[in-house]
């Protein structure tokens, strides 16, 4: 589960990503063109990053906390990696276990808008078989039928396709001890979200982290 805000300074993601800052073409701003505000947020924050204004990706959202998995597919992912392939910022190849991942890919920062959703919900799972007379319950995994997320772990990954969707993934890059530019996972995106309790927070968290900048 996210905290109420997060820093609007995306590039110290990380220790070690602080020190090799991406450049502001490999950012990439998110944003629910259903929300006016998510538009003019990051704009604001285009503008206050030099990021290009082509980086920007609107995509058409639930104005919803939270989400189904069917409609994060539908409504983001999806949506999300056609603009990527649209726009030319990756190359992905299909393995022969049937898993897509990127092998080059462009974008090194997603940076999520406050109006995208923030959790995707559990799907709803038929109980399991009653056990034959005789047999003992089946001890089920902690993580069987759970796949429940936050909307910006998932997004990290938005290349990769084919892998479960329930229980979890080893995050590649955790403890890494290279900036991120410099780890060759194309596979995977530094995600940062800009959201609070209003807009106008929102909007003084990018530009107060840009004065303590300088």
């Amino acid at each position: 589960m996210l905290p109420a805000a997060i820093t609007a300074l995306v590039l110290a993601v990380s220790t070690a990503a602080a020190h090799a800052v991406p450049p502001p073409e490999s950012v990439a701003v998110l944003y629910n063109l259903s929300v006016p505000e998510s538009r003019q947020l990051a704009t604001t924050y285009r503008e206050a990053r030099g990021i290009p204004a082509a980086n920007l990706v609107p995509l058409e959202m639930p104005a919803t906390r939270d989400i189904s998995r069917t409609n994060y597919e539908k409504n983001i992912a999806g949506p999300l990696r056609e603009e990527f392939e649209r726009r030319g910022w990756w190359k992905r190849v299909k393995g022969r276990d049937g898993v897509t991942v990127p092998t080059v890919n462009r974008i090194q920062v997603l940076v999520i808008m406050r109006g995208v959703p923030l959790r995707i919900t559990q799907t709803p799972k038929p109980p399991p078989p009653p056990p034959k007379p005789g047999e003992k319950p089946a001890q089920p995994h902690p993580f069987a039928g759970h796949d429940e997320a936050s909307v910006d772990s998932e997004l990290a990954m938005i290349g990769v396709e084919g892998v479960p969707t329930e229980g979890a993934l080893d995050n590649k890059y955790f403890k890494s001890e290279k900036p991120f530019p410099e780890a060759a996972m194309p596979f995977l995106v530094l995600t940062s979200r800009i959201d609070a309790a209003s807009a106008a927070t929102c909007e003084r968290m990018i530009h107060d982290a840009v004065e303590a900048e300088k």
